[in-house]
């Protein structure tokens, strides 16, 4: 059985539905560039403080897509849209992201705030920049105070046609995609800008040590980080080993994991 409404789309697989029940977004580009924010998710309890920290400090349009197997149990705001899919992680990430509307898109974690102003920074930056071609723009991660990751942006702004020319790699299971993502950008020419805002997380628990994706972005880097370490956005690296293999739209994408399945 399949719920829709304005603020809430859960999928209950109860029964297998068509990809046709859940389509790619068809997008309308609006005139103030909206920005659509993009989510693998399992803690609602944490949604709407993610929603309230973007939507008062900033004038920019957006809506964001969270899409995990955790289901709401308040309502919605308009411009906030859940999906309900069991497939792992970073194939969420892919899930939200091509349903999202928006002109530029921003992955963004459900455990995560930024300072004030950060979208509108992120726009204003990105628009001033002469070559917007495999640009990507964002803030540093915070910590205690301190940046934690650089000197490339985390939860990082690019245009959708960008986004769309890369994907996310189905060798990753729950996360370090986008770091691939980025060097791959980067590999292919582009530009990556850091813009004067930052990130930092509510609750500082991740799929990374667990699910085998260092180790999986070390390979296809060509080992530059030492065993067990925390990958660094450092500029400087190698070609990738690999092709990319990029999750694809299927008619079972929301239910079925593609490339590798177990952490």
């Amino acid at each position: 059985m399949v719920y829709k409404n304005l603020q809430l789309i859960v999928v209950v697989l109860v029964e297998r539905k068509s990809q046709e029940d859940f389509p790619r977004t068809r997008h309308n580009y609006s005139m103030m560039d909206k920005i659509g924010l993009y989510c693998s998710a399992i803690r609602p309890h944490l949604w709407m403080n993610l929603y309230n920290n973007l939507k008062n400090t900033n004038k920019s349009e957006f809506e964001i897509m969270f899409v995990g197997n955790v289901i709401p149990e308040f309502e919605l705001p308009p411009n906030m849209k859940f999906i309900y899919s069991n497939v792992k992680p970073a194939q969420c990430w892919y899930i939200a992201a091509t349903r999202v509307d928006g002109d530029y898109l921003i992955n963004v974690a459900d455990d995560l705030l930024f300072s004030d102003g950060a979208l509108d920074d992120m726009l204003r930056t990105f628009k001033k920049q002469t070559r917007q071609e495999n640009l990507f723009v964002g803030p540093l991660y915070m910590r205690d105070e301190i940046v934690e990751l650089g000197p490339l942006p985390v939860c990082s702004f690019m245009k959708r046609e960008t986004w769309d020319g890369f994907g996310i790699d189905n060798i990753f299971y729950g996360s370090f995609w986008d770091v691939d993502m980025y060097r791959s950008i980067l590999e292919a020419g582009g530009t990556a800008v850091c813009t004067s805002g930052h990130i930092w997380e509510i609750e500082q628990i991740s799929l990374c040590v667990q699910s085998g994706d260092i180790p999986r972005l070390s390979h296809l880097w060509e080992n530059n980080f030492p065993a067990g370490h925390m990958p660094r956005y450092r500029m400087g690296y190698s070609k990738r080993a690999e092709p990319r293999r990029p999750i694809i739209e299927t008619p079972d994408v929301l239910t079925v994991s593609q490339g590798t399945t177990e952490p």
